[in-house]
């Protein structure tokens, strides 16, 4: 049992070493501010593609410029079998199809707020799991707060799309600061190795 233990406290100290420059929330942030503007005008359905190219690659694209050369490289490797597959592409397919649905079916509307607060404290409580750091979980329960916040509106009549817009944007601004505060951190705790200059004649 101790050894089990020993073994989970070593893969949580990894995840929070590859996880404290705070690109993800940051990037995250980014993706959340600029998709808040789909609510208020479908039109824009775009912006949740470009939100999501920003969200996959601008954390990658910058840990090589500045994370790396700093502590070097880590990467997991999570075999899953196929049932796992399925399963993921099942929960993946429910949230779209609810998602649709929120967002199709105006007397449904009113419930985009806490839709999201609860998928979005279910994606902060998987990756809090795996860091165990409290930030993840205040993290978890704001996300969650932020929909029974935006319910409460919406039940007060408020327009759907703008207050699931505002929420979005609380909680991007949320994310960008925390992602910032934790690369400022990070950089200062782990300056660039200085390069050695030969001197040729």
């Amino acid at each position: 049992m101790k050894q089990n233990i020993d073994l989970k406290e070593i893969e949580h100290k990894a995840h929070r070493a590859i996880r404290q420059d705070g690109l993800d929330k940051a990037a995250a942030g980014i993706f959340l501010g600029i998709a808040a503007i789909f609510f208020i005008d479908i039109r824009f359905a775009g912006l949740l593609g470009l939100g999501t190219v920003i969200f996959v690659l601008l954390p990658e694209a910058l840990r090589r410029k500045l994370i790396y050369p700093r502590i070097g490289y880590v990467k997991f490797q999570q075999p899953r079998g196929i049932i796992s597959y399925f399963l993921i592409a099942f929960l993946v397919a429910v949230c779209l199809v609810l998602f649709y649905l929120l967002g199709k079916v105006a007397r449904f509307n009113w419930l985009m707020p806490p839709y999201l607060g609860i998928l979005f404290s279910g994606i902060a409580f998987i990756s809090a799991r795996k860091s165990a750091t409290w930030i993840d979980y205040a993290i978890m329960v704001l996300f969650l707060l932020s929909g029974i916040t935006g319910l409460a509106f919406t039940m007060s009549n408020h327009n759907p799309g703008w207050v699931t817009a505002y929420q979005l944007w609380s909680l991007a601004l949320i994310l960008i600061i925390i992602g910032l505060v934790q690369l400022f951190n990070f950089l200062h705790e782990y300056p660039e190795p200085k390069k050695e200059v030969l001197n040729v004649r």
